[in-house]
């Protein structure tokens, strides 16, 4: 199809809004252009994407490509402001996002290593929210197979139930995942 070629044309390190022959227009552009990447990205389109050697999205910008690609360009923390705006958006919109769709709308394919790398990431996040007196916001990331957040999350925790996938798991999961939405919705 045409969206196939143009999509095998593109350069995975150019930055949003960028022509093949030129820099990006402007930063309006450039944020639109990768809003509506996530956008497709997140309604499953992600398959049309042509991701190229560096495991990322065709518009989400690369410093250094050769290293991007020689590190498997993993997540890190200059990606905590776009990790924590992903993270409240899904609160106002109240639903959880999986570990997939967290890690494809920062323009990065799943990898156990990235979402390990993410799941450091997230727990910084839940950190600093908590000494702001915010409520977690990691317990919105969550497996596609059962909706419930990974075996990370739940490790320390001293008010978890013992079992992580029963219904007191589910009820614990949905009180504060509750939490969330409300807290955000309301700001």
């Amino acid at each position: 199809t045409a969206q196939t070629a143009a999509s095998a044309t593109r350069n995975p390190n150019r930055q949003h809004g960028a022509s093949a022959a030129g820099p990006a227009r402007t930063a309006r552009t450039a944020c639109a252009a990768r809003t509506a990447c996530a956008a497709r990205t997140a309604a499953g389109t992600a398959a049309q994407l042509s991701w190229g050697a560096a495991g990322r999205c065709p518009h989400r910008p690369v410093a250094n490509p050769a290293a991007a690609w020689q590190t498997g360009a993993m997540v890190t923390p200059a990606d905590l402001p776009e990790i924590k705006a992903l993270l409240i958006a899904a609160a106002r919109a109240g639903r959880d996002l999986s570990y997939s769709e967290m890690l494809l709308a920062l323009g990065y394919r799943f990898s156990r290593p990235k979402m390990r790398s993410l799941c450091r990431l997230l727990d910084a996040i839940d950190e600093a929210g908590r000494a702001a007196a915010e409520p977690e916001l990691a317990v919105l990331v969550v497996r596609e197979s059962d909706r419930m957040p990974g075996q990370g999350w739940w490790v320390g925790r001293r008010d978890a139930p013992a079992d992580w996938t029963g219904p007191a798991a589910r009820a614990y999961v949905s009180e504060k995942q509750r939490a969330a939405f409300a807290w955000w919705q309301d700001r």
